[in-house]
């Protein structure tokens, strides 16, 4: 095989903009995913723009932390992690290997190796099953309908409080800190997320800390909501 230097900018450059070793990949893979996403994602945000580009943040986990995106299409079905795999696989088949240095081409295949085993990982499947069997609405925000419904009737409860910020201050660092919502949903991207329909609740300020929001009737409260939806017959 023949291989030679390629331009800068090249479709190899961009698509590994980023990547720092095969140490991170885990890291990058779902930077790229979660970019994917938003890309695909019927309804998002628009973040702040730099040179005429939408600049998205990420995390240290790879995570988008300054724009909201639904992570489904026009009809309301999830866009996975599968369906990402099979793009960027798709996409690495369009790169010339010709076009590449060595160090370039291997980057390529070891990349492609790593998504291939990922189309083979049994969490996939379960992942499109749970999706098949179980809907419910805003999978974007909250991990399970367990958590939607318990996000209900806390909403419910404190939808006309008189002292919102530190409510819904709580709610959001107890469900987040319980895992209940999904990675990418960090203060500001759901306070945006919440200030939008249904719900309507705009903060004017940052959530407070959990240490600045507790009050042991929340505490209570909440606890006594969590364990009413576990009990919920399926």
């Amino acid at each position: 095989m023949n291989f030679s230097p390629i331009t800068k900018h090249s479709p190899f450059d961009l698509f590994f903009l980023g990547f720092t070793s095969i140490q991170n990949l885990d890291v990058f893979f779902n930077k790229r995913y979660q970019t994917w996403l938003y890309n695909q994602s019927h309804k998002k945000d628009e973040p702040l723009q730099h040179k005429m580009i939408p600049f998205l943040k990420h995390d240290a986990k790879g995570n988008i932390t300054n724009a909201y995106f639904s992570g489904t299409t026009k009809d309301g079905i999830p866009l996975t992690e599968k369906d990402y795999v099979k793009a960027a696989l798709n996409y690495l088949n369009t790169l010339i290997p010709s076009k590449m240095t060595l160090d370039e081409y291997k980057r390529v295949e070891y990349y492609r190796e790593f998504l291939e085993k990922k189309t083979k990982e049994e969490h996939l499947q379960k992942e499109d099953q749970k999706i098949k069997r179980e809907t419910y609405p805003f999978p974007e925000v909250f991990r399970s309908s367990e958590a939607h419904s318990l996000f209900e009737r806390l909403y419910n409860s404190k939808k006309d409080t008189n002292t919102p910020l530190a409510d819904f201050s709580f709610i959001y660092r107890r469900m987040y800190n319980d895992d209940l919502l999904q990675d990418h949903q960090k203060p500001e991207v759901f306070r945006h997320w919440l200030s939008k329909e249904p719900y309507k609740v705009v903060l004017d300020n940052k959530f407070k800390t959990l240490d600045n929001c507790t009050t042991r009737a929340k505490e209570d409260s909440y606890l006594d909501a969590k364990q009413l939806i576990q009990k919920q017959p399926e």
